[in-house]
């Protein structure tokens, strides 16, 4: 559990676990969809809903950008989507299990992950860029 003990450490752990295994994936692809929401997080805040993703070189489609929580929910109901029986017992967001907690009543819904963290410093690295997130419109640097 060293994860506990600096954000360094623990986005080595993330960076180990998750990213490298991600970007070794996205090297072979044009494009991406993601689950990233504007209101998740204070990190996720600007993105857009089509992005040039600077780290791993491709585009980075985010199609429910501008949906709230209730959106999400919304749709589920509606469509019959299968989801993460964690969710209706208090984990609005879920990763590993020693990362991750239950949020309880009023906390923000990243509340639970890397609770012992500032907000500002809540993401794994799949979405940043020398340790910031970085944001570019899709064809703000010539590609797609």
């Amino acid at each position: 559990n060293l994860f506990y003990g600096s954000v360094e450490a623990r986005k080595r752990c993330c960076d180990i676990r998750k990213v490298q295994p991600l970007r070794r994936e996205l090297a072979t692809l044009g494009a991406w969809v993601t689950g990233l929401r504007r209101s998740q997080a204070i990190t996720r805040s600007e993105i857009e809903r089509i992005e040039w993703d600077q780290a791993n070189g491709l585009v980075k489609i985010n199609p429910l950008a501008e949906w709230s929580d209730d959106d999400v929910r919304q749709f589920i109901r509606e469509n019959s989507v299968p989801y993460n029986k964690l969710h209706d017992e208090g984990y609005p967001s879920i990763g590993c299990e020693p990362c991750t907690r239950a949020v309880r009543p009023g906390e923000d819904i990243r509340a639970g992950r890397w609770w012992w963290e500032q907000p500002e410093q809540k993401e794994c690295g799949l979405h940043v860029v020398d340790g910031k997130p970085v944001r570019r419109k899709a064809g703000q640097d010539g590609s797609a």
